[in-house]
């Protein structure tokens, strides 16, 4: 079920983030299910908004207590009197009974109401439990069994990893392990769940390209240029971008972040949309590989190339 989301007021008010209108999918969500919210949201501030602006997602329970808050950086500076769409995704609680969402826009040191809060009730029943294993791979009581029925190594591996071949290498020195993602169509409006601009976040360094040092403020970048070539370009925490640089090879990121790379692009499958903390992370690095022949009907119909990201 799909409900609108209530305004505050029916008229703007000088000094307010004025909620345009909006969206709650569903209404009636289960306990500890998804929420995506759709707003549009009119700047009648007098100051500028800026893409380090932190919105809030907090979720109050019949007493009033604080019970989980999301929070996320709005991702692109706002004039004022301009509108910026939002798309907002949370979890609810995982507890039967009524709980209010609220949305804030924090900005120059004051919290601004988006809209007034959602009420939710929550009800029916919530299965947790926990198991061994991933269910990929092979499995190693059933690797047990097939030897114990006769089969080598060469058997049980080609039957649990089709497509693959054996061979023999070298492991006197490094021994890497490439995980691929899909490709990503840099031309199409995919899911953007964490801010409007594909991006990687800082700190970060990219091999043979000192120029593409990001700070841990700031982050990397990608778009498709007009010609539908893939470019990367710095991007400062109030959404300014620095030069584009064509990306005409693989780049090899690296960081001294200790919690790894963090990135905003992320295959989203079967409606599973994460909260800002669960944004994807490599560990070690990630190389970005251009992909050529991708098309994408998105404005121009234009030709455009994919990125491949690998950890």
């Amino acid at each position: 079920m799909v409900a609108a989301v209530a305004s505050a007021s029916g008229a703007s008010a000088a000094g307010t983030a004025t909620l345009v209108s909006g969206t709650v999918l569903p209404h009636n969500p289960p306990m500890g299910g998804i929420v995506r919210l759709e707003l549009q949201v009119r700047n009648d501030t007098s100051t500028a908004w800026t893409a380090a602006d932190l919105v809030h997602l907090s979720w109050k329970g019949a007493d009033g207590k604080s019970v989980a808050e999301d929070t996320r950086q709005l991702g692109q500076p706002v004039a004022p009197a301009a509108t910026v769409p939002l798309t907002l995704v949370t979890l609810a609680p995982a507890a039967v009974g009524d709980f209010s969402l609220a949305t804030e826009l924090e900005t120059h040191g004051t919290k601004l109401a988006i809209g007034v809060p959602t009420s939710f009730h929550l009800n029916g029943f919530l299965f947790k439990g926990r198991g061994n294993g991933h269910g990929l791979g092979m499995s190693q009581w059933g690797a047990r069994g097939r030897a114990a029925g006769g089969q080598d190594y060469k058997k049980i591996l080609s039957t649990y990893y089709t497509g693959t071949r054996i061979d023999a290498r070298d492991t006197s020195g490094t021994v890497r392990i490439a995980l691929t993602d899909d490709p990503v169509d840099l031309a199409r409006p995919w899911p953007r769940l964490f801010g409007p601009q594909a991006f990687v976040a800082g700190p970060l360094t990219v091999d043979g390209l000192p120029q593409l040092q990001v700070a841990a403020s700031s982050a990397l970048g990608f778009d498709a240029n007009s010609a539908g070539q893939p470019t990367a370009f710095i991007m400062a925490a109030d959404g300014s971008r620095g030069a584009p640089l064509l990306i005409s090879g693989t780049l090899t990121i690296r960081t001294s972040g200790s919690a790894g790379l963090r990135t905003n692009i992320m295959q989203v499958m079967g409606g599973d949309f994460r909260s800002g903390a669960e944004q994807r992370r490599y560990a070690g690095i990630l190389q970005i590989v251009p992909k050529g022949g991708a098309t994408s009907f998105w404005r121009a119909r234009k030709r455009r190339p994919a990125i491949t990201f690998r950890s």
